[in-house]
């Protein structure tokens, strides 16, 4: 989560005349409400929004942004028409059909359907069930599943009437359905799934987890919803879309030096790991030219999560390409690109075993077969493309934030922080004690924490476990909420970002497959990054304590946070540590028994008995 507010920062520089036009539309929309008489008359003067200057503009979007979106809820009314919206929109989820509820994680959030409708009628707060049903099932999300095979086989033993033992063998079988893919409002998700098998003294379960997740930003979905619900309503919205008329017909190969498809659309085996694979990949040689399947604009030029520095290219009627893994970009966003114009240079950057295309095909934000349009089955239409601003979309996003309570993701936005995303402070800010009441930690997962801790001393198991409380309530399949500035979703229970999680990952079970979905990885690789942080802060001279407090900032940038987070392990070492613990040490074989004190006492009794000594 480094560098957030620099990338935020970076975002809001660029939002330059419409980012002052969007803010002074929302100050009058939202000042009678949300701002007193004399600041409404203050913001709402023309002459002095004219002569605020680009810094003065920044700290405006803070304040109105956040100061005056975060009031929004707390209107009786906004409040009202909120638990309606949730109502309805929680009615219109698609049925959980997969084995461990993923779904759950990708459900419209109600916030964003609720702040299209009040764009869409000059933000009266009145839900109008008709048009809240519409959006809602615009962008409802669409699910993709697959059957992974499972066996599990038991060992039973048992003794007959003559205490003659005997062992017998019980297999069991069947199959989970977990989700393949998503298309969501926010962007198409595909998920990674790899073989394991967990063996015990008794037992032998052969079964498939998520391995990896791989997101794709696309707003296509919802800035269509913008552009059909808001300017087919309110015409005075402010919202700007550029039209540009583009040709359609047969597509272009898009790498004219190779022919070859190194692999197909849909699913496939890839170091072992069944995955949903979006497009196709073309081979190609570092260099050589990318070209524009057809004519359209330039959504976006630049890195693309595991694609790499890729272009998104939209085109009419709903449909985009896209070029993924390249050495070099040609073009930038905005560009207005014709058939066959060479727009990168290939390469192998992002998620890449090596050189080659990445090319794949959306319709309506939905991935389609690139071979059915590359083979001149079908062809694209003639039409406009439509592109809405940033600026507008993120008002829309962050407004449906602020309705739905989620301000704390913007605070650590904010927080103060270097470009290398640590903090600049000489003093730890004294500790902020919260009255919380966590929920319990599975039993399965103590000795988890406790492992963890053992491993890496400095990190106390409750403060593990109550990171894993406060980030994901111990869901281990958990995806976190989604933040436009970031680019990327936060994964597994103790919530990580798939870079961080790749240089601390650890492989807790030996298994050689380390996910941030299973537990007993996502644990320990929180351990390791926390103890990582606790180190350096303590060479840089900080006590123990502060030290910790540090590290725990560093896993989210917020005091706040930390504070929360030291209250939970409080309460848990409190709740969990009250039965004290011995350790009693077998000096004949070095053997290390970590038990309660009752085990312990029957332990000690177990052993004195053996050497002859009465207790």
């Amino acid at each position: 989560m480094r560098g957030a507010e620099d990338k935020l920062n970076s975002t809001l520089k660029k939002m330059g005349n419409k980012a002052k036009n969007k803010l002074k539309n929302i100050a009058k929309k939202f000042a009678k409400k949300a701002i007193k008489a004399g600041v409404k008359k203050f913001i709402c003067n023309p002459y002095v929004l004219a002569g605020i200057g680009i810094v003065f503009l920044i700290m405006i979007f803070y304040g109105i942004v956040i100061e005056i979106f975060g009031g929004v809820y707390t209107d009786p009314e906004i409040q009202k028409g909120g638990q309606c919206v949730n109502a309805i929109v929680r009615s219109l989820d698609p049925p959980i059909k997969s084995t461990n509820g993923q779904e759950k994680n990708f459900f419209l959030p109600w916030g964003l359907v609720y702040s299209i409708e009040l764009y869409a009628k000059d933000f009266d707060p009145a839900v109008d069930t008709r048009l809240t049903k519409e959006i809602a099932e615009c962008l409802e999300p669409k699910f993709t599943y697959q059957d992974f095979p499972w066996v599990r086989t038991t060992t039973v033993r048992h003794k007959d009437a003559k205490g003659k033992e005997s062992v017998s063998t019980v297999t069991t079988s069947g199959t989970d359905t977990f989700i393949t893919s998503v298309d969501s409002w926010e962007g198409f998700t595909t998920f990674e799934y790899t073989q394991v098998t967990d063996k015990t003294e008794d037992s032998s379960y052969t079964h498939y987890i998520v391995s990896y997740m791989n997101f794709q930003k696309d707003y296509t979905r919802l800035d269509r919803a913008i552009i059909y619900y808001i300017l087919s309503n309110n015409k005075n919205s402010g919202i700007k879309v550029d039209k540009t008329e583009v040709k359609g017909g047969a597509l272009t190969w898009p790498v004219p030096s190779s022919s070859t498809i190194t692999s197909p659309f849909g699913m496939r085996v890839l170091n072992g790991q069944q995955e949903f694979h979006p497009g196709i990949d073309i081979a190609a040689n570092t260099g050589d030219n990318i070209v524009a399947a057809a004519e359209g604009v330039v959504e976006t030029a630049g890195w693309y999560g595991g694609y790499g520095k890729a272009v998104v290219i939209k085109h009419a009627d709903g449909m985009e390409t896209i070029y993924g893994h390249n050495s070099e970009l040609c073009v930038k966003a905005g560009d207005h690109v014709q058939s066959g114009q060479v727009i990168a240079k290939a390469g192998s950057t992002g998620r890449s075993t090596g050189t080659h295309c990445h090319f794949q095909i959306n319709k309506n934000g939905q991935p389609v077969n690139p071979m059915e349009y590359l083979s001149g089955m079908y062809k694209f239409a003639d039409g406009s493309v439509d592109i809405v601003s940033d600026m507008d979309r993120a008002c829309v996003i962050k407004l449906g934030q602020s309705l739905m309570q989620n301000s704390e993701n913007l605070e650590w936005l904010l927080a103060e922080g270097l470009e290398d995303g640590s903090f600049s402070i000489t003093d730890v800010p004294a500790a902020v004690k919260y009255n919380v009441k966590p929920g319990e930690i599975p039993r399965e997962l103590i000795h988890v924490f406790k492992g963890a801790s053992s491993k890496y001393p400095n990190i106390p198991w409750t403060v593990l476990a109550a990171i894993a409380y406060r980030e994901s309530s111990f869901t281990s399949n958990c995806i976190g909420v989604y933040l436009p500035e970031l680019g990327t979703r936060a994964v597994g229970m103790m919530q990580f970002l798939p870079e961080t999680f790749d240089k601390f990952k650890v492989d807790a079970k030996g298994n050689g497959v380390v996910s941030p979905f299973d537990p007993n990885d996502a644990i320990y690789s929180a351990a390791n990054y926390l103890n990582y942080n606790y180190q350096r802060h303590l060479s840089q001279g900080l006590s123990s304590t502060n030290a910790l407090r540090a590290a725990v900032y560093d896993y989210n940038h917020a005091w706040w946070y930390v504070d929360q987070v030291m209250s939970i392990a409080d309460t848990y070492s409190k709740k969990y540590n009250t039965v004290q613990s011995v350790r009693v040490h077998k000096c004949e074989c070095g053997l290390e028994i970590d038990r309660d004190i009752n085990a312990a006492i029957n332990i000690l009794h177990e052993g004195l008995r053996q050497l002859g000594v009465t207790a």
